[in-house]
């Protein structure tokens, strides 16, 4: 596992959800205190295209999985495609959105990889050689922060609207397509496992 940091944008009906700017200015925090690399994802239809826009944040590189199995939305065919691009780059931190579908897509995940999930946090920060997130609760009266143990992979869903989004900071990002192998009967296959 290294210090890198992989942020998830959503995708609706082919445009790349405001929350994904947002994950770059938590992803932006965090890496500073791990010295790792910043890199997206993008699943679903249109990523391509809104992958060009988003190169421009600051981020490494942008793995674009837009085959047409994604351009529905699938847990398990999201979740089995974003768990092997983890495990393939060895990501050390995946930030995703407090949606419906990041709190769907992050569990699944992180039990894929044998990570560890904070959910529904509204900031994050590197302290003292740790990451450390913000989490509301008795309905917001109070925060606790929550930092994670261990060697395993950390997935952060963080609430919409508590960060400001990054501003663009130059051309920068690679563009990779990144196939994720998986097909219909896959996704049948996995579902029947569950039921």
């Amino acid at each position: 596992m290294t210090g890198d940091i992989l942020v998830c944008g959503e995708l609706r009906e082919g445009k790349l959800k405001k929350t994904a700017r947002e994950l770059v200015t938590a992803a932006q925090r965090l890496s500073g205190g791990t010295g790792g690399s910043i890199d997206a994802v993008l699943i679903g239809e249109g990523a391509e295209k809104e992958a060009e826009a988003f190169k421009r944040y600051g981020l490494r590189k942008i793995a674009v999985q837009a085959d047409e199995i994604f351009h529905k939305y699938s847990s398990e065919g999201y979740a089995s495609a974003l768990a092997a691009l983890i495990k393939e780059e060895e990501y050390g931190y995946v930030l995703l959105g407090a949606t419906a579908m990041g709190r769907d897509l992050g569990p699944r995940c992180a039990a894929k990889v044998d990570g560890v999930m904070f959910s529904d946090c509204v900031d994050v920060n590197f302290e003292d050689g740790a990451c450390v997130a913000r989490r509301p609760i008795y309905a917001g009266k109070l925060f606790i922060d929550i930092a994670p143990v261990g060697e395993h992979p950390v997935f952060i869903t963080l609430r919409p609207n508590n960060l400001p989004p990054a501003a663009e900071a130059g051309a920068g990002a690679e563009v990779v397509r990144h196939p994720s192998g998986i097909s219909r009967d896959d996704i049948r296959a996995m579902a029947k496992e569950i039921v």
